[in-house]
C-alpha cells in the first residue's frame, strides 16, 4: 500500500482558518471527504455576507462531499447547511446527541432572516434578482439527513475511520470531535475543538473535557488576547446587575434592557436572574425573543437529560410565575410603552436586527434605565457603538440618531468560550503532534501560538503551534 493512500489532508477553507467566522475544514481521506463544521460568514457587511455565503466552498461541489461534522448548533458552525443541500449535498449529517432540533430551528430562523436580507439587498443597495441564500424547503431537506450521536462512545464511520464526542462545555450539547483514521497498522488521529468553554461547569452545560493525544489539533482561539474573555468571577458580576436592577427599581417605568443571543445567553441570563431572587426582590421579566422562547422550550424537554442540579434550575425558571414569555410583535410594542419597571432579555445581541433594536431605541435615551451588554460586543455592531459611546452623545440606531442616556454596562464574563489563561492551560498540556488554531483575531493568534510553543518547550515538548490561515492545506 503506498504512503500515499495514508495521507490525510485537512484544508482550511472557512473564514475562521483566519477570523472568529464561518468553521469549516474539509478531510479528505482514501476518496472519503468529511466535512468539519458548516458555517456562515457574519459581519456587519450585509453585501460582502451575501456574497461570500452564497458560495461557501470554492473549489469543491457539494454532491461530492460524503459526512458532515457539525460541532454544535450556533449558525457560524452549521448555518450553511441547507445551501449545501440546495446545490446538490446528500452528505450525513452527524451531530451529537441533543442538537438536531436546535440546529432546525436556528436554520429556520436564519431562512426567515434571508427573506428578509434579499429584500434589504434590492431595496436598499440597488441589487437586482437577488435570492435568498436558502428557503424552508432546503433547511427541511437537511435535517432529513441528521442523525444524532451519544457523548463518549467511538463509532465506526467506514471500515477505516472511526469517530467520537467529547463534551466542549461552550453550549448545550456542544462537541469536541475525535477522528481517527487507520491505513494498516498506521493510525493518525485529528482532533477539533469546535469552541471550547471554561472547565468549570456552566449551567446547562457539560464542563470542558480534555481531547486525548492526537497528530493534530484544530483548536478555536477566540480570546487567545492577553485580557479578552471571562476573568471577572460570577459572583462580582451577580452583585454589578444586582446593582443595575436596585437603581432602576427606584424610578418608576425604568426598564433594564439585556440583548442577548438565542441560544444559550438567553438560558444563562435567566439563570443569573433567578439566583438573584434570593438577594433582591426583582420587577417583571419580560422574554421578548421569539426564536429564543422555542429554543428554551426545547431547553425544557432536554432538560430530562440535565443532573438534578440543572434540571432543579430549569424547572424553577420555566415555572417562574415572574417572567412572561412574549413572540407577539404588539405584544411587544405594548410593553416597550407600559409604565411598570422590567428586566427586559431580547435578542438579538449585538443589536443589528430584532425585536432588541427597537428596546434600545427607546430606552437608551431613558436617564433611569439601563442597557447591560453580556458577552463581548462585536466590532462595528450597534452594540459596539454603544458602548464606545461617550455619555449623552449620540449614536446611530437604524438609521436614527440617540442620545446616549441610559447607564450602560458590558459584562463579558457571562462569554462561554475560554478565556486567554483557560486556553494556555489547555493547549500547553501539549497532547498533540501540531495545533493548529483558528477562530480567532490573526495578529492576537499569532502571538499566542508564539506563547503556547514557547510553555512547550519549557517542558521540553516540541509539538509545533501554527496560526492557521483560510487556504491552508496540511497533508498527515
Amino acid at each position: 500500500m503506498s504512503k500515499a493512500n495514508c495521507d490525510v489532508t485537512v484544508d482550511f477553507i472557512g473564514g475562521s482558518a483566519s477570523d472568529v467566522t464561518q468553521s469549516m475544514y474539509l478531510i479528505t481521506f482514501r476518496g472519503i471527504q468529511i466535512l468539519m463544521d458548516c458555517g456562515l460568514y457574519q459581519s456587519n457587511n450585509l453585501c460582502r455576507d451575501y456574497r461570500i455565503n452564497h458560495n461557501p466552498i470554492k473549489g469543491l461541489k457539494p454532491q461530492e462531499i460524503d459526512y458532515i461534522f457539525i460541532s454544535h448548533a450556533h449558525t457560524d458552525h452549521c448555518g450553511a447547511l441547507p445551501r449545501l443541500f440546495a446545490e446538490g449535498c446528500r452528505a450525513k449529517i452527524i451531530v451529537p446527541k441533543g442538537n438536531k432540533n436546535l440546529i432546525g430551528l436556528m436554520l429556520k430562523d436564519c431562512a426567515k432572516i434571508f427573506k428578509s436580507d434579499a429584500e434589504r439587498l434590492e431595496r436598499n443597495f440597488r441589487m437586482k434578482n437577488v435570492s435568498p441564500l436558502y428557503l424552508d424547503d432546503d433547511v427541511d431537506l437537511c435535517l432529513d439527513y441528521i442523525e444524532e450521536f451519544n457523548f463518549g462512545e467511538m463509532y465506526e464511520l467506514t471500515e477505516d475511520i472511526h469517530f467520537r464526542f467529547y463534551h466542549a462545555g461552550h453550549i448545550l450539547a456542544s462537541a469536541q470531535i475525535l477522528l481517527q483514521f487507520q491505513c494498516g497498522n498506521l493510525i493518525r488521529r485529528i482532533g477539533y475543538t469546535g469552541d471550547i468553554g471554561s472547565v468549570h461547569a456552566r449551567q446547562f452545560c457539560e464542563k470542558c473535557e480534555e481531547l486525548p493525544f492526537v497528530d493534530v489539533l484544530i483548536g478555536e482561539s477566540t480570546y487567545s488576547q492577553l485580557g479578552r474573555g471571562n476573568n471577572l468571577p460570577i459572583v462580582i458580576t451577580q452583585n454589578i446587575l444586582e446593582q443595575i436592577v436596585n437603581r432602576c427599581k427606584k424610578t418608576p417605568g425604568a426598564k433594564v434592557i439585556i440583548p442577548v443571543f438565542s441560544l444559550d445567553r438567553l438560558q444563562t441570563v435567566l439563570n443569573e436572574l433567578e439566583i438573584l431572587r434570593y438577594h433582591t426582590q426583582l420587577p417583571t421579566i419580560i422574554v421578548d425573543a421569539p426564536l429564543g422562547i422555542e429554543i428554551s422550550k426545547e431547553y425544557n424537554r432536554l432538560s430530562e437529560n440535565f443532573d438534578k442540579a440543572n434540571r432543579t434550575r430549569w424547572n424553577r425558571i420555566w415555572k417562574d410565575k415572574n417572567i412572561i414569555w412574549n413572540t407577539d410583535y404588539n405584544t411587544s410594542k405594548y410593553w416597550q410603552d407600559a409604565p411598570c419597571n422590567a428586566i427586559v432579555l431580547t435578542t438579538s445581541g449585538m443589536c443589528c436586527n430584532g425585536r432588541s433594536v427597537a428596546w434600545l431605541q427607546k430606552y437608551l435615551p431613558n436617564k433611569d434605565s439601563a442597557i447591560v451588554f453580556v458577552g463581548y460586543t462585536g466590532e462595528k455592531t450597534t452594540a459596539d457603538y454603544v458602548c464606545k459611546c461617550k455619555p449623552n452623545a449620540e449614536v446611530s440606531i437604524g438609521g436614527t440618531r440617540y442620545r446616549k442616556r441610559a447607564e450602560v454596562t458590558e459584562l463579558a464574563s457571562f462569554s462561554s468560550h475560554k478565556n486567554y489563561k483557560e486556553l494556555m492551560n489547555y493547549y500547553s498540556s501539549g497532547r498533540f503532534l501540531r495545533l493548529y488554531l483558528v477562530h480567532g483575531n490573526m495578529d492576537s493568534k499569532a502571538l499566542f501560538a508564539s506563547a503556547v510553543e514557547n510553555h512547550l518547550r519549557v517542558r521540553n515538548n516540541t509539538a509545533k503551534v501554527y496560526a492557521a490561515t483560510q487556504g491552508l492545506k496540511i497533508t498527515i
